[in-house]
């Protein structure tokens, strides 16, 4: 894997509003790939995003340097054979994190206990980037 496979991840999951060009989003998928070989955690991965807009003057939210690190995670994952990724929301539709799993199986126990908490998860498969039809209530 390398940087170029995280920019379009990072572009579509960056904020409207943030304007960077193709070699500013290049240098933060290096960044990013960086933590990502050192096996780096999402709150770790947020910190390293957010260290690479300082020059821009571009200040995200947590929950937006959430969906960028999760988006290169899935990237990461699809790449090194995670199979499947349940996102949780909380009930006012605000995202709260997710999972990854190898097997349909361990989704789908991973979201029943998602939904037990009362929060709304949803299963996907990383190669389709489709939601798992049908999920167990």
């Amino acid at each position: 894997m390398d940087a170029i496979s995280l920019t379009y991840p990072i572009s579509l999951s960056m904020p409207e509003n943030v304007k960077l060009s193709s070699f500013e989003i290049q240098a933060i998928a290096e960044e990013v790939l960086g933590g990502l070989k050192r096996g780096k955690e999402q709150t770790a991965l947020k910190s390293i995003i957010s260290d690479c807009m300082v020059p821009h003057d571009v200040e995200l939210s947590s929950d937006e340097l959430a969906q960028i690190a999760d988006a290169c995670q899935e990237v990461w994952d699809r790449s090194n054979g995670t199979n499947f990724i349940v996102k949780t929301y909380n009930d006012e539709g605000r995202y709260g994190g997710c999972g990854y799993f190898e097997t349909l199986t361990d989704a789908i126990e991973y979201k029943i206990r998602q939904e037990d908490c009362d929060r709304v998860a949803e299963v996907y498969r990383l190669v389709e980037f489709n939601e798992v039809p049908g999920g167990v209530k």
